[in-house]
């Protein structure tokens, strides 16, 4: 062999069957040069690498693996007799340096169909292990069961013991200074008290001293009456603690006994006088509850029980989607899924359906304990109240909770397969728990309703919907309104957990996570992310809130303009650029437009204003939209003492400019490279209205964001939006400033005109952007084949 391998006839054959290396060729890739074909050895001399990868039979264990995927991806590395320019078609020689982070199906990124009978295998795998989990099972299932019962009943015992002991209890008075006997003599009659503490003079700080007795529990009231009072009508003052509860009770027995003590001492005194009796009370006054027992054990149920709902449904979710996420990585078998034939998608649906059956399930029978339990609790705990749930209050307020369900065990699945243990995830889904408990919490709030703008708020508005279904307010539109809200918002939770399955980051416990799950495509260049934006919009929302604050109190309207468009939303754009020292023509989209898109923001700019004009006609149906429009129309007839172009430069064009920067400048641009053109638009909308503040205004400018950052992101410029923004509050100003304009643009005839205009700017504008140039070829690929 060495002596074949030695002779130049035999180096001249190997050295026949290579071709010269081509310029630029990768030295360690395979597929830029032919493999072997007759000879397994190099030639002496060839540079280490040069040959490419080890090609093994498909067998061995190598084959067909890439470093970072637990499946393959794309076709097989070239093997023996490849030559250059022999890769399959639509095949890309130069991947992304991170593509290997998703996790597409089998089949490449086609055939993304999810198989119900993978999904339901699923499912039922999962389901059937969480149930062997006692831990779950009794969270769940078994200690609602029991803790429901004896909380209540504890707390009824509780609370009529209380209220037979303080209506045995005497109440113990004392008096400070001349305070009639017979006063005296009848509160002790009247309101079961007695004397414990005389006094001639008061003390020289008779609040002090008093709050030191009733704390100490030595006395319940104190009448007082200051030195030298006398004449027809003597003062005495009733001192009590609010805060504890035998001094409150007591205060309220001693203020009726004196308040009739008063009554018949007008009567003697109008009997002296030969006067009528009944001329002492002209206004004989009766209070009658309207309420039933029915209705106050409703009003006392719908205070306690949608709160529970949404705390039981999140716990009840809690450990069954921490199980089967963030366990299943600690214990490795989520890893081991992965390598089987099923798509991620797949796996989150299983997974998905597990715990919502799970959720619902105990959610059923939580209803059903608490309705039991409040029903037989109620008359003790709150006193002459009755309450009843029947069948069909049980199913509207599980079909109300329904969509929450959908929400919640969506947002733990996201978070909780993030945590790369159990206990990790435990810190990771409190959070969402606290966020359940403080959205349930406004079903004690006595001033919580049902609004416009309560209704968007997710899990609030189911709260609030429970509240109104028991006390019998709720209607049928507002029912409507809430499910489709809530569907909607479990619809986007649910995208987004299926979103977080499908990165080999997450999934593999990888580093940052939440970078590979908001822009899977993000390359290692100078240019914001989604969490950037993001970030960025909560610094200025702290700064907007704060700054605005201070300023309301030191300067007017135009100091707060001024300084709020430049010293919040310009600069810091511009700051935040510079930060992160991104090219500002790039992130700002500072270029112009093409002609298309110039005539689509003509059109725009002309109908644009109806968008919001029709949203906001909606909205004054409501109360409260009606009052912020008259506050709306006062602050900006302030304005009215300066000019009309100063009016115009203020409300008009500094918005424009400031705030087409801001929001379709940073904001957008970070949400770009999420991927996702329907998360970019809306994102940026509803950051760009969450500024507004008042709920009314918010959902107004959330739909004329919606057209700006459309026509942003379409036209690839952000001057149609800076035009489109400028005549809209333009417009405001001149609906101020000339008496009629406003009922002839909002005719019918002017509406529909203005609206179709919009729909073909909306139209036109699309496809407007320049196409980007052409990136420079690269370098040839690296050839080994024989010519």
């Amino acid at each position: 062999m060495r002596q074949a391998l030695g002779r130049p006839e035999a180096a001249g054959e190997h050295r026949a069957r290579l071709r010269p290396r081509p310029a630029g060729a990768h030295p360690r890739r395979a597929h830029h040069g032919a493999g072997r074909r007759d000879r397994p050895l190099p030639p002496p001399g060839l540079p280490r690498g040069a040959c490419g990868r080890q090609v093994h039979p498909p067998q061995h264990p190598r084959a067909r693996r890439r470093r970072g995927a637990l499946r393959p991806r794309g076709p097989a590395p070239p093997g023996p007799g490849a030559r250059s320019g022999d890769h399959p078609r639509g095949v890309r020689t130069g991947r992304r340096p991170d593509a290997h982070r998703r996790l597409p199906g089998p089949g490449g990124r086609r055939g993304r169909r999810v198989r119900p009978r993978i999904v339901l295998h699923i499912f039922r795998k999962d389901l059937v292990e969480t149930l062997r989990d006692r831990r779950t099972v009794v969270m769940a299932f078994v200690v609602p069961a029991l803790i429901y019962p004896l909380l209540f009943t504890l707390l009824g015992s509780v609370a009529t013991d209380k209220r037979g002991e303080l209506e045995r209890t005497r109440a113990r008075i004392a008096a400070w200074g001349p305070v009639p006997e017979d006063t005296l003599r009848a509160v002790e009659q009247q309101a079961r008290a007695e004397i414990v503490d005389r006094r001639a003079l008061p003390p020289p700080e008779p609040e002090a001293e008093a709050r030191t007795l009733v704390a100490a529990k030595k006395v319940h009231v104190i009448l007082l009456t200051p030195p030298g009072a006398s004449g027809a009508s003597t003062p005495v003052r009733v001192l009590a603690d609010s805060t504890n509860v035998d001094s409150d009770a007591m205060e309220r027995r001693v203020s009726r006994a004196l308040t009739e003590h008063g009554a018949e001492l007008l009567r003697q005194r109008m009997t002296a006088l030969g006067q009528d009796a009944a001329a002492a009370t002209p206004l004989d006054v009766h209070e009658e509850d309207l309420a039933d027992a029915a209705r106050r054990g409703a009003s006392f149920a719908a205070a306690l029980l949608p709160y529970l709902l949404l705390v039981l449904v999140a716990t009840s979710g809690f450990y069954a989607a921490l199980d089967l996420t963030a366990g299943e990585k600690e214990r490795g078998t989520l890893q081991t899924l992965l390598t089987a034939p099923v798509r991620s998608v797949e796996i989150v649906a299983g997974k998905y359906l597990a715990v919502l059956a799970l959720t619902l399930a105990a959610t059923v029978c939580n209803l059903g304990s608490i309705a039991l339990t409040l029903s037989r609790a109620t008359a003790a705990m709150e006193a002459g109240a009755r309450f009843s749930l029947g069948l069909s209050g049980a199913g509207a307020i599980f079909l109300t909770v329904l969509p929450a369900a959908l929400l919640i065990v969506a947002l733990l699945m996201a978070v909780g397969v993030l945590a790369r243990s159990y206990r990790e995830g435990q810190s990771y889904l409190m959070p969402i728990l606290l966020l359940v408990m403080v959205a349930g919490f406004a079903s004690f709030l006595p001033g919580a309703e049902l609004t416009a703008g309560t209704a968007l708020v997710p899990l609030l508005n189911v709260t609030l919907l429970v509240h109104d279904i028991l006390v019998g307010k709720a209607g049928a539109t507002q029912i409507t309104v809430v499910w489709a809200v809530s569907l909607a918002w479990a619809v986007l939770g649910i995208l987004l957990a299926a979103r977080v399955f499908q990165s080999e980051q997450v999934l593999l416990s990888g580093e940052k996570p939440w970078r590979d799950v908001l822009s899977p495509g993000l390359r290692q260049a100078r240019e914001l992310s989604p969490g950037n934006a993001l970030a960025f919009a909560a610094v200025l929302l702290v700064l907007t809130f704060y700054g605005s604050a201070l300023i309301e109190r030191r300067g007017g309207v135009v100091a707060l303009i001024l300084v709020s468009q430049l010293g919040f939303f310009l600069a810091p754009s511009l700051l935040w650029c510079r930060l992160f020292r991104v090219p500002l023509r790039d992130t700002l989209q500072l270029r112009w437009p093409t002609g298309r898109g110039w005539a689509a923001t003509v059109l725009l700019a002309a109908g644009g204003w109806s968008v919001g004009a029709v949203v906001w006609a909606q909205l004054l149906r409501f109360p409260g939209a009606r009052a912020y429009s008259d506050w709306l129309g006062e602050l900006l007839g302030k304005q009215g003492q300066l000019g009309l172009g100063t009016a115009l430069l203020l409300v008009a064009l500094l918005p424009a400019v400031a705030e087409e920067v801001t929001f379709r400048g940073v904001v957008l641009a970070g949400l770009r490279r999420s991927g996702s053109r329907w998360i970019t638009v809306a994102g940026s909308a509803l950051v760009f209205g969450l500024f507004h503040v008042n709920p009314y205004h918010v959902l107004a400018a959330t739909a004329v964001g919606l057209l700006l950052g459309w026509v942003a992101l379409e036209s690839g410029s952000i001057l149609p939006g800076m035009l489109i923004h400028l005549v809209n509050n333009g417009a405001q100003v001149l609906l101020d400033r000339i008496p009629g304009l406003a009922d002839r643009l909002q005719s019918p005839m002017v509406l529909a005109l203005a609206l179709a205009t919009t729909a073909a700017g909306v139209l036109l504008v699309r496809g407007s952007r320049r196409p980007a140039p052409e990136e420079p070829p690269g370098p040839a690929p690296v050839s080994l084949a024989s010519p």
